[in-house]
């Protein structure tokens, strides 16, 4: 007769808890595909730069403790965690101090660089797929360029409701190279994760595509306020997925990446 070790059924049932944690931000994630009005944006300065200092606090306290479990089992692979939790905590702490409107009045490079620059991916490859438009030549006004992109693509009178998906880039030459593929840095200004056009919405009295335009324009013009680098040969940079919903089903119509707009001196006077 064997009897198994008293530990056994504890290190066999161990596992499920961590499989349930590593599987939880995939649920997160198909549930987003799923139900695409659960993806909220929500900005706020103060509670990111507590909820990111705290992070890093966490951070900091799973250092000294893989620290101490490695000075006990003499692992020098455990020592390499533990500075990967602390180099962590590190860069971290130093975003959450940049976070603008806390410390600092107002945004500087590294808060903004440290954002990565978003593509939206289509889960479905579009009708109409497009890379690399321009660089097109501006418009007096920042809203007038915008205008001429937005305005044909959200005004076809269909009865298929539209969402509009945008990210909007900053792009400046760093140095210089050749006039196929110059060298340049990328910051990014906005996202737009889901903007809905309902199809009676072209025939209302108000336009919903100017207001749309405006909107997007004021918030370009207020982050080039605080947030713009100086550099050569700078173009603004739009990427833009345009979906269909049919039977409640978005399908991924058109797909246009990296349009580009020269910026003029008169590129953001006001609309």
């Amino acid at each position: 007769m064997t009897t198994a070790a008293p530990g056994a059924a504890v290190r066999s049932a161990t596992p499920w808890p961590w499989a349930f944690l590593l599987v939880l931000p995939v649920i997160g994630l198909l549930a987003l595909f799923v139900r695409p009005e659960f993806d909220l944006h929500w900005e706020h300065h103060p509670s990111h730069f507590w909820l990111v200092l705290i992070t890093a606090a966490g951070s900091v306290a799973l250092a000294y403790v893989t620290n101490v479990v490695a000075t006990r089992q003499r692992d020098a692979r455990l020592v390499l965690v533990s500075l990967a939790f602390l180099a962590s905590a590190g860069f971290l702490a130093l975003h959450a101090l940049a976070t603008p409107g806390v410390l600092l009045g107002t945004p500087n490079a590294g808060f903004v660089l440290a954002t990565p620059v978003v593509h939206f991916p289509a889960p479905a490859v579009p009708l109409i797929a497009v890379d690399g438009l321009g660089p097109f030549a501006s418009q007096p006004t920042l809203a007038e360029t915008l205008s001429e992109l937005f305005t044909p693509l959200l005004s076809i009178d269909t009865a298929v409701e539209r969402i509009l998906r945008t990210s909007v880039s900053y792009a400046w030459e760093v140095a210089a190279g050749s006039s196929e593929s110059p060298l340049r840095s990328r910051s990014p200004v906005l996202l737009v994760p889901s903007l809905p056009f309902a199809a009676t919405d072209v025939e209302a009295a108000d336009d919903p595509v100017a207001d749309f335009v405006a909107a997007l324009s004021q918030s370009v013009q207020a982050w080039f306020t605080t947030g713009a680098t100086a550099g050569h040969d700078q173009i603004l940079v739009l990427d833009v997925v345009l979906f269909g919903t049919l039977s409640g089903q978005e399908v991924p119509l058109l797909q246009l990446t990296d349009v580009e707009f020269e910026l003029a001196d008169s590129f953001l006077a006001p609309a």
